[in-house]
């Protein structure tokens, strides 16, 4: 037996046991390739999963006609729908594409002709838009995907079930985390990947203008290579203050990252049998086992769904739903995040509605 040391990476691997228990068949069918041939896999040594979706595998022709004078209390509608789809396009706009030109997309013009060293007048004029459409078909800039162009691949979301649960997250949370993460729930009502941009505005930091952007978070970001690799993550000090480049070396990286500070924030027991009780981090039933209670989650601005199945967190044994809950945030939006990996947990029925 011979041992195949020189096709693969170091890195997360799957190994035939992991790719038949996650329904990876084409992984399976790989690996026994090499074992039907008398090459050993070891576990140091094990089949990596593709590469992260790159920014040139879903950029697509982007119509935007350069168009000026445009500012507050513009009737151009057209164009003013093209703006702010382009300003979405490179990060700069999270709201509604409605046509109309407010405050929000003043700001985004500002921050945008703040980092290409324009005047932030929050006016688009002639040489703002000759940015806009020079950037927009750069093929090393990145954009953010529509929901027909993008998708998580089946071996990175088993990537991420599989380092979830290395790190002692529990396999009914890290799947359902996986589907949250990944799934097309995280495109929003214009049908692009969500962004949520944070401005130095909202800290009142007297060393930044208000409308310099502090920090962006996207839908799948776990899942994906995309995003200003500038761009400062912040979320945790087990975390720390590093940049997106740094953080996306290595998909499997930003996943421990996420591994390790949700399990910093359980408060609560990790599950109520002992570990060498065969009930142990039986999350499914016993979620199932207790009572439901309807929610309603249409108003928030992320999570826009129903439902009247819904396992009430409050009489959960374990601390993970409140950990869920603290690694998304805080407030309604992270309260329906909670939730929602719980419905997925035991498959109930979510209405949405944006």
């Amino acid at each position: 037996m011979q041992s195949k040391n020189t096709d693969f990476q170091r890195g997360y691997y799957f190994g035939l046991k992991e790719a038949l228990a996650l329904e990876q068949p084409e992984i399976a069918q790989i690996v026994r390739s090499y074992e039907s041939a008398g090459i050993t896999i070891t576990d140091e040594e094990r089949l990596k999963v593709r590469p992260p979706i790159s920014s040139g595998a879903y950029k697509k022709e982007i119509a935007y006609t350069p168009y000026f004078p445009v500012s507050v209390g513009s009737q151009e509608e057209d164009h003013v729908i093209q703006l702010q789809t382009a300003l979405k396009r490179l990060g700069y706009y999270d709201t509604r594409i409605d046509g109309k030109f407010g405050r929000g997309t003043k700001r985004a013009i500002q921050a945008f002709q703040f980092d290409v060293e324009l005047e932030p007048t929050g006016v688009v004029e002639k040489a703002t838009a000759e940015q806009l459409l020079a950037l927009l078909h750069d093929e090393n800039r990145w954009i953010i995907p529509m929901r027909d162009e993008v998708s998580a691949p089946s071996d990175q979301m088993a990537l991420f079930v599989e380092v979830m649960t290395l790190h002692g997250i529990p396999l009914a949370f890290a799947t359902a985390l996986a589907e949250q993460e990944g799934n097309m729930d995280h495109f929003d009502s214009d049908g692009f990947v969500k962004l949520r941009i944070e401005f130095w505005g909202q800290y009142n930091n007297a060393d930044h203008p208000d409308y310099q952007i502090r920090y962006r978070s996207y839908g799948m970001l776990q899942l994906l290579d995309m995003g200003n690799p500038n761009d400062t993550y912040t979320r945790g000090e087990e975390v720390g203050f590093i940049t997106n480049r740094e953080l996306k070396e290595s998909v499997a990286k930003n996943i421990e990252a996420g591994a390790c500070l949700l399990k910093s924030l359980l408060r609560g027991k990790k599950c109520q049998y002992s570990e060498n009780d065969e009930r142990w981090y039986g999350c499914r039933d016993c979620i199932k086992s207790i009572k439901t209670v309807p929610k309603d989650w249409t108003n928030t601005k992320w999570h826009r769904w129903k439902c009247n199945t819904v396992p009430d967190f409050a009489l959960l044994p374990c601390g993970w739903p409140e950990a869920i809950r603290r690694y998304n945030g805080s407030g309604a939006e992270a309260q329906a995040y909670r939730d929602e990996i719980l419905t997925r947990i035991v498959s109930a029925k979510r209405i949405y509605t944006g």
